[in-house]
């Protein structure tokens, strides 16, 4: 084994590795006192892990599944919410002259959420939240490469002078092992070589489990990252990745890390995966990646890693020009006095365990009235193997009284209605009503009903609320990277193609007068979108959280107000579709214009041929002839049977972009 004290750090790193050590212990211990192991609990809670499950083998182990129900209906809801519109998050200048910055960093923010999936990242967030109540969030940039082949190219001189100098440019063809034959033809195969490409290159929001974030016990509750005196983010690496950033001037002292690697084990969040028959994965099973434990610590404007709790491969200054732990966080239900949430699973556990031994008891209950035992004379001199309950069965004995049937009485219904009454408490504690699980009741009338779902949606919509904070700060994190590593000259690709405006904000035409429509944004200049602004969650009106019950009140007020010539119904209608989540619900509604256009083009007909009349009145007297063949029964309807030419006169031609 290598001998540690043969580490040689210089003092200021020496004193780096004896601060983080310090507040590594005071940091993990607080939280492996407090909060582990009942979180371990709650992850089982919500996993519907039976504990003891050896035991009593003969008697019902259910675990009825309403805690992760309550989870799971949850996760969509704050899905629906935060995502429901593109883009989900809004850029508002703070001064009109920042607009056009406003809309250019609008969609390039939009883009690196896509980009990234962050939908992954927010469903784990979710399910963090729920279940411990507290979720926690890094952002980063990341910038990731590969390398791809394809076949060479060289260059290939085909016309020389008379005094063999070449003649023009050279061509580019692909490159052969055996080169070319006299008429041009390839030999062999084609040589292929490597190249590297750019995979991504944007911010990165990444899932951080809670376990493996330590922060100061003595935060504000209010905001405990940014009040922390530090953060411990627990990550592991692999010696090639080390000496990889060495070379690029990141890390130091990576040699000393080759050392000590695999002494260190950090095993916290692991038993939550035992407890689900789940092995934990050991970064000291592999043999051949090394991987490396790495304890980073944040400050506010300072940076100190320290690898396997013995080298410190960096102390300096945090990275980023924002000046600010890179991390953000969420709690469901915070709690005064305390750095972590309260979540879903905290306060229906012991709920949860009254209503799975209700339920098992009631199971055991059939089972000992079906399969019944005995009491049996010892001199009865009975064949215990023929004590087994089964049709046509029988049991041998000297005399019947000797075998009595253990009676064993059935539940009464008070067992149902006991599992009835700790269904209703928890779905009470959660504000989940059947109604919201989408379970039809016979119990409440309709207003019952949107009552309820009303009662659930208060609770979402503060959910939601949280989530979408925790959005607009990753957002904040996001802008801030972008001022200091989005190269210029960055091109990406618009959801929504558009057309291009003009200074005017015209459409810009090709030569066939077609709108040019504009697919990608070419950010020239950082300055470009540099300026001060305000960060809307888009998806976040908690609208959609309330849906049917909204849709209901509306139609209620429209069929209330209908007749009214001040009610606008265009806008009303508008408002009911955006609540169905049509995109640009204006597009289904005429315009002002288009309706007068259509009424010119209704009314032109019948303008036409009362002028014909009156011209052959003036002229023949009275009403006038009619045109040869027609007679006043015979005559045509208004805008029936009205030759072409007629048909099209005086009508002003439609704008097929409307």
């Amino acid at each position: 084994m290598a001998d540690d004290n043969a580490i040689k750090l210089s003092k200021s790193d020496e004193d780096a590795k004896t601060l983080v050590m310090d507040r590594f212990h005071t940091y993990l211990n607080y939280a492996q006192v407090n909060y582990h192991p009942k979180w371990d609990s709650y992850y089982s809670q919500y996993r519907s892990i039976i504990e003891n499950e050896a035991e009593y083998p003969y008697m019902a182990r259910l675990f009825i599944p309403y805690s992760f129900v309550s989870v799971e209906t949850t996760l969509p809801r704050m899905v629906e919410t935060i995502f429901a519109s593109d883009p989900i998050i809004a850029v508002k200048p703070q001064g009109e002259e920042d607009m056009p910055k406003a809309e250019v960093k609008e969609k390039l923010l939009n883009y690196q959420y896509r980009r990234m999936e962050y939908l992954n990242t927010f469903m784990m967030s979710v399910k963090d939240a729920t279940v411990i109540g507290t979720c926690i969030n890094m952002v980063d940039w990341r910038k990731t490469t590969r390398n791809k082949k394809r076949i060479a190219k060289e260059e290939f001189q085909e016309n020389f002078d008379d005094f063999g100098l070449p003649i023009g440019e050279p061509t580019v063809r692909p490159q052969y092992d055996g080169g070319y034959d006299f008429d041009g033809k390839p030999i062999g195969t084609p040589v292929l070589e490597k190249y590297e490409i750019t995979t991504y290159d944007d911010p990165y929001i990444h899932y951080v489990s809670p376990y493996k974030l330590l922060m100061d016990p003595t935060a504000n509750p209010i905001d405990p990252i940014a009040t922390s005196q530090a953060v411990i983010l627990i990550t592991e690496t692999t010696i090639s990745r080390l000496e990889e950033l060495q070379k690029q001037g990141y890390y130091k002292n990576v040699s000393q890390v080759k050392r000590v690697k695999g002494k260190i084990d950090y095993q916290e969040g692991d038993a939550r995966l035992r407890d689900t028959h789940v092995i934990p994965a050991d970064r000291r099973d592999d043999k051949h990646s090394e991987k490396v434990l790495l304890y980073n610590y944040w400050e506010d404007e300072k940076l100190i890693v320290l690898a396997e709790e013995k080298v410190v491969i960096k102390n300096g200054d945090n990275p980023y020009w924002h000046c600010k732990k890179p991390f953000t966080m969420s709690r469901i239900c915070p709690v005064p006095n305390e750095i972590y949430g309260v979540g879903m699973m905290e306060m229906v556990q012991s709920l949860q365990h009254e209503l799975n031994d209700t339920r098992n008891q009631r199971i055991d209950n059939i089972k000992l009235a079906l399969n019944r035992m005995y009491i049996i004379d010892r001199g009865a001199d009975v064949d215990l193997d023929s004590l087994l309950n089964e049709p046509g069965g029988v049991i041998m004995a000297n005399y019947t009284d000797g075998v009595q049937p253990l009676v064993t009485p059935p539940v009464t219904m008070d067992a149902f209605q006991n599992a009835r009454d700790i269904a209703e408490d928890m779905q009470r504690t959660h504000g989940i009503h059947d109604p919201a699980l989408g379970k039809p009741t016979s119990r409440e009338t309709a207003t019952g009903v949107l009552s309820l779902q009303e009662a659930a949606n208060m609770r979402f919509q503060i959910m939601a609320r949280v989530f979408a904070q925790q959005l607009v700060q990753n957002t904040e994190m996001m802008d801030e990277l972008n001022e200091q590593y989005l190269p210029e000259g960055k091109t990406f690709r618009l959801t929504n193609a558009e057309p291009q405006l003009n200074a005017d904000n015209t459409p810009q035409l090709d030569d066939s007068g077609k709108p040019i429509i504009k697919t990608h944004e070419t950010i020239e200049k950082i300055e470009d979108i540099i300026a001060q602004f305000d960060y809307v969650p888009v998806g976040a009106s908690m609208e959609g959280l309330s849906k049917y019950a909204r849709l209901e009140q509306l139609s209620r007020w429209r069929d209330r107000f209908g007749d009214n010539i001040e009610f606008d119904k265009t806008k009303y209608d508008t408002k009911i579709m955006e609540l169905l989540n049509f995109k640009d619900a204006k597009q289904y509604f005429k315009s002002i214009q288009r309706i007068q256009q259509e009424q010119m083009a209704l009314q032109a007909p019948q303008v036409m041929m009362d002028g014909i009349a009156n011209q052959m009145g003036s002229e023949g007297g009275g009403m006038g002839a009619l045109p040869p063949g027609l007679s006043p029964e015979t005559a045509p309807a208004t805008g029936e049977g009205i030759p072409d030419f007629l048909e099209g006169a005086g009508r002003p031609a439609l704008n097929v972009n409307q």
